[in-house]
């Protein structure tokens, strides 16, 4: 399927559309009208997820290495697995220990990028980087315990 700026294409073959009315006809003619209002009713948060993780993907195209250390570094963020209505979910030690994973997974893929030889690794780590602040955004934005 193409790829287009109104659309994000999933691997499970669904997609989340910003402009139902915008789309190409030839995606249109596999979208359910159930489908077409659910999408129009999710338009804030797929604008924003197609803003600040899509596009910024398709520029990037991260490998597979990318894509896996992404995975790890969201999964394991300290500030996700703190606290759940004020009682801990990890003690320190646990904490530091996953910050050390985090860390291994950040030295990996730097050495990752040296010996495949990035021409820039520092921005191109920056750049990944950025494409987990904007799926943390994205995450809170639609929370309702954070609204956007």
């Amino acid at each position: 399927m193409p790829a287009h700026d109104n659309v994000w294409f999933l691997s499970d073959r669904t997609c989340l559309v910003r402009n139902v009315d915008a789309i190409p006809e030839e995606i249109k003619l596999h979208l359910t009208p159930k489908t077409s209002m659910a999408q129009q009713l999710l338009y804030p948060l797929t604008a924003v997820l197609i803003d600040e993780i899509a596009q910024p993907l398709r520029k990037l195209r991260p490998t597979p290495e990318e894509v896996a250390a992404l995975k790890v570094l969201m999964l394991m963020k300290p500030t996700i697995i703190r606290e759940s209505e004020g009682i801990p979910l990890a003690n320190p030690e646990e904490l530091r220990i996953l910050s050390d994973v985090r860390d291994k997974v950040l030295t990996g893929l730097h050495a990752y990028y040296f010996t495949s030889g990035e021409e820039n690794p520092e921005e191109r780590l920056s750049d990944l980087l950025m494409l987990s602040g904007g799926v943390a955004v994205c995450h809170f934005g639609s929370s309702p315990f954070f609204p956007g």
